[in-house]
């Protein structure tokens, strides 16, 4: 993917979405795939992790990706970016018209993405043996930091990814003996985007589409042991979503 500075942003016309450059962040990865499937073209800006961010945190009022930049606009927040790209490119249209369906939505979206979620204990769970070493790099600690780490959290995160995961399978299920495809309702929805690409942080889709550095991948996956609980229908909503509606290789 190319990407231009965040100093060029002023100079550069058009929707823009800072992204952190090489790495597959699932929150900036939701995003890009739900522009993708809208059709919608953008400028990918830089953000590198482990950095002061100044510049950034001078634009946008905070140092992570993604961040949303558009004719003077700039929104960090996941459920407002969400929200715009919905209203200004409104085609397919992806959050139901049912209210009691959308509340749903977005109460799943946030169990998945929001603090103390899945993908945030998942986080807490990579940064455990990081942060066991002795001493912990610095730029690992002060993104662990950044990020909420401590060991009462870390210690009860395996727990609460489990019980996340529980209540998406069981919802799966629920849809998949009323011959129903999606999450919630009938149709795709961000919801489904979300977890096809929140999944990674589950398993990570194969090195042949999802290129990553071994590290990265065995930090990605979840334990074995914990796998055992995990219902595979998960997996198949994953690869279903990205076969029917997403497009791979994933690129960043």
């Amino acid at each position: 993917m190319h990407y231009i500075e965040l100093s060029n942003v002023a100079n550069t016309p058009g929707l823009k979405l800072v992204l952190t450059k090489g790495m597959p962040g699932p929150w900036g990865e939701l995003i890009k795939a739900i522009l993708a499937v809208k059709n919608v073209s953008y400028t990918a800006v830089a953000q590198y992790p482990g950095r002061s961010d100044a510049e950034l945190n001078a634009l946008s009022g905070q140092t992570s990706a993604p961040v949303l930049l558009s004719e003077g606009v700039c929104i960090s927040d996941l459920k407002e970016i969400i929200l715009t790209i919905e209203k200004n490119y409104p085609s397919p249209m992806l959050l139901p018209a049912n209210k009691l369906e959308l509340a749903a939505v977005w109460e799943l979206i946030d169990l998945i993405t929001g603090s103390d979620g899945f993908a945030w204990n998942r986080r807490l769970m990579m940064f455990t043996p990081l942060m066991q070493l002795d001493p912990p790099i610095e730029m690992i600690k002060n993104l662990a930091l950044k990020y909420g780490y401590s060991e009462v959290g870390a210690q009860s995160a395996p727990q609460k990814v489990l019980q996340v995961l529980g209540r998406i399978g069981s919802l799966l299920n629920k849809q998949a003996k009323r011959g129903k495809l999606y999450i919630v309702g009938n149709n795709l929805t961000v919801l489904d985007i979300a977890w096809a690409v929140f999944c990674s942080m589950l398993l990570p889709l194969p090195e042949a589409v999802n290129a990553m550095p071994p590290g990265m991948r065995d930090s990605y996956r979840l334990n074995s042991d914990l796998m055992i609980d995990v219902d595979s229908i998960l997996i198949e909503h994953r690869d279903y979503i990205y076969k029917n509606h997403l497009t791979l290789p994933l690129d960043y």
